[in-house]
């Protein structure tokens, strides 16, 4: 999960928001570390944005 939320980090930089919330959830019968990401809106996203599909599968924000 720490990978994944630090490629999620670089990615939101690029489009110009910033993690407002972390919120710890939990879901009856699940014990999985769930947690709900509130994300606000620093500066317009950039104009390339959003993708076509082929570009988003061929390079991925968060690489």
């Amino acid at each position: 999960m720490t990978d994944e939320f630090t490629q999620g980090k670089r990615a939101a930089n690029l489009l110009g928001i910033r993690l407002k919330a972390d919120i710890p959830v939990t879901l009856q019968g699940l014990n999985d570390g769930r947690r709900l990401l509130q994300w606000e809106q620093q500066k317009p996203c950039p104009p390339q944005y959003p993708r076509p599909w082929a570009v988003l599968t061929k390079n991925p924000l968060s690489t």
